[in-house]
């Protein structure tokens, strides 16, 4: 039953956390994905949007199914905790792949590969957001405390963003003598991914 107590702040930060991968997503998503497969990688920007665009509305779906079923579960680890834990490992793996697509790929074999990691992330993230998203209004009934826990989420979720975005610019994507703009550099992204899988793990766990 949720608390009508005010929650321990170990709780509020540690609940709080698992809004970092969806910042952390986002940002790549948002910043570095379609750059990546159509400056560095040559795809079309019209199949690279094309592939984006099918795995959104894919996971337009799975968000209420994933819903429905975590509304229903029952388990010695409650409604949330299984699919939440369970969503770490490939939600991680996933995010690397989406960034390390093996050479020699052709077009349709890119596209094919994009739209199936972008997919495969989406649908992850989503069997670790929506639960945790409805556990927060179950730890509490207090008004103030769901709105302290709302802006802590929103905090975490900025950090995630800025962990790659200025983290991923000045550590992975940094200009050199090879490459004056460090996002064409193809051999930064896998890298880049590496580098992200633990704060993934670390909210999602």
């Amino acid at each position: 039953m949720p608390q009508t107590s005010p929650l321990s702040w170990p709780l509020r930060l540690a609940y709080a956390t698992g809004q970092m991968p969806e910042g952390v997503k986002s940002a790549a998503f948002g910043f570095f994905l379609l750059f990546y497969y159509n400056q560095v990688l040559g795809m079309s920007a019209a199949l690279a949007r094309a592939a984006i665009f099918i795995a959104l509305c894919l996971d337009a779906i799975s968000d209420p199914v994933v819903g429905s079923w975590s509304d229903t579960s029952r388990s010695r680890w409650g409604r949330r905790h299984p699919y939440m834990y369970a969503a770490a490992i490939p939600f991680a793996a996933c995010y690397y792949l989406l960034f390390a697509p093996p050479q020699g790929l052709s077009e349709p074999g890119l596209f094919a590969w994009l739209l199936a990691f972008t997919a495969l992330t989406r649908t992850a993230m989503t069997f670790f957001t929506v639960p945790y998203m409805a556990m927060g209004a179950e730890l509490t009934n207090d008004y103030d405390e769901r709105t302290l826990l709302a802006a802590l989420r929103s905090v975490m979720n900025l950090l995630g963003m800025f962990a790659v975005l200025i983290g991923g610019n000045q550590l992975f994507f940094a200009a050199s003598d090879e490459f004056t703009n460090g996002q064409l550099d193809p051999q930064a992204y896998p890298k880049f991914a590496a580098a992200c899988v633990p704060l993934l793990l670390l909210g999602v766990g």
